[in-house]
């Protein structure tokens, strides 16, 4: 799905705390409105696990 108003494609974004929680989230919203973005987390296992 995508938003026209809220079109982030070219524009690249840094998300911490990436690997779960709102981080999580801001980073699916995020590739959803076309962003690049580099995640960041401490949490390792948590920032590799598969998701869908």
């Amino acid at each position: 799905m995508t938003y026209p108003i809220f079109d982030l494609s070219g524009p690249a974004t840094i998300v911490s705390c990436a690997a779960s929680g709102v981080g999580r989230v801001a980073t699916h919203a995020l590739a959803k409105a076309g962003a690049d973005s580099v995640l960041l987390d401490i949490n390792e296992s948590g920032a590799q696990a598969k998701r869908p």
